[in-house]
């Protein structure tokens, strides 16, 4: 299978597009519904209601371009800067609602003495005992709070001689940090037309006690046809809810199910009102690989709020010729809010927020943090979050 190689420039614009959410000629996105069980469909009435803001501001010392949270906690918010590799950590100044750097680490300066490992670090996450990953691949690290190295963590996983790779970017990797595992997309080292490209495993499960990893053997759902260039299109949209894996692959209508004690694996029809969920087949320019995603109806994220799932998908444009070709900020954006307890979708509601990155940063206390665009100025560098919280007319 050829490898192309983008620039570390390019690859920071695919993640952060992809973050704050990431055909040689025109092909139809195409669409196919088979068996699965559906939902009820409540159509109730909803929307977001701005809740208010914070900021946080650099400072003479620390600039950041690319904001990606790791912890937050009171008034206390750590955050993984991608440009500079540093994790900052703000304080919250309760009179002016603005956050203020008190703390840098530089994971650059630490551990640049690991061949190959900065320049494949996708993210940090937080564990339940307040220790640090360092995401990158083949291996993590996990340090202590003070980014004391303290062991290499399995990201890889060979299987009967197979090599999967991580695909997908921090917005994909779920912290399950009631197990202590991590979940997050793979793919296998084959080329798309081999035998078992379609069905083998996408999944890694890590156990952060254990250092153990764990392929789970989740193939590509059952509206997406064996023998296609995917790309972007295979990567997996995933939450743990009450011991169950829930995933989505942005151009499919299937949301699974996976009992991670039983292994049975459920199948649920989600059929959004706004769009008609599909995919193209990939060409072999990197603009294709990338804006390809642009041109279909697909879901780009998928979050826990209050023991439910929320599916964020948009509505996408097809290429014009003589206009350029859309990028996520030209897209109409949409939510549906589906509870696994009831087998119900809520709602299905136009994702009515404006100045934003649509793509939510992260949701705390079932708060949803959305990035204000257009922050940097010659004379002060900061990230604005506004604050949302869902509300639904009975």
């Amino acid at each position: 299978m050829k490898k192309i190689i983008l620039s570390r420039n390019f690859q920071l614009l695919i993640s952060s597009m992809l973050i704050c959410f990431h055909m040689l000629s025109y092909v139809a996105c195409k669409s196919e519904i088979g068996n699965c069980s559906k939902p009820e469909y409540l159509d109730k009435q909803a929307g977001l209601t701005q809740v208010d803001s914070i900021v946080c501001v650099a400072n003479e010392n620390s600039v950041f371009t690319t904001l990606f949270p790791i912890s937050h906690k009171n008034n206390n918010i750590s955050f993984f800067d991608f440009s500079t590799y540093k994790i900052l950590k703000f304080k919250e100044n309760r009179e002016s609602n603005i956050f203020q750097i008190k703390h840098v680490l530089d994971v650059k300066n630490d551990f640049q003495m690991h061949p190959g490992f900065l320049p494949r670090l996708f993210g940090v996450i937080n564990t339940k005992s307040n220790k640090y990953v360092l995401l990158s691949e083949p291996y993590s690290i996990l340090t202590d709070k003070n980014l004391n190295f303290n062991e290499k963590i399995v990201s890889n996983v060979n299987t009967n001689k197979q090599l999967f790779h991580r695909i997908g970017n921090i917005t994909h990797v779920f912290n399950d940090t009631i197990s202590n595992n991590i979940y997050f997309p793979v793919s296998p080292d084959l080329p798309e037309n081999h035998i078992d490209f379609y069905n083998i495993g996408r999944i890694l499960k890590v156990n952060l006690e254990t250092n153990t990893s764990t392929l789970l053997q989740l193939g590509l759902p059952d509206d997406y046809k064996p023998n296609t260039k995917y790309g972007l299109f295979s990567i997996p949209l995933l939450v743990v809810l009450n011991d169950n894996l829930y995933y989505i692959f942005p151009g499919s209508n299937y949301l699974y199910q996976y009992n991670l004690r039983t292994n049975n694996l459920h199948c649920i029809l989600i059929r959004p009102k706004y769009a008609k969920i599909g995919t193209k087949e990939i060409g072999n320019d990197p603009n294709d690989i990338f804006f390809s995603l642009f041109e279909c109806d697909i879901f780009y994220r998928m979050i826990v709020v209050n023991d439910k799932i929320l599916l964020l998908y948009w509505k996408g444009k097809r290429q014009e010729s003589a206009k350029p070709r859309a990028t996520f900020k030209d897209l109409n954006c949409f939510m549906i809010l589906y509870c696994p307890k009831k087998n119900e979708v809520l709602f299905d509601s136009y994702l009515d927020v404006k100045g934003v990155n649509k793509n939510p940063v992260y949701v705390k206390n079932d708060i949803l943090y959305f990035q204000k665009l257009d922050e940097l100025n010659m004379n002060e560098i900061k990230t604005t979050f506004l604050r949302y919280r869902i509300s639904i007319e009975d």
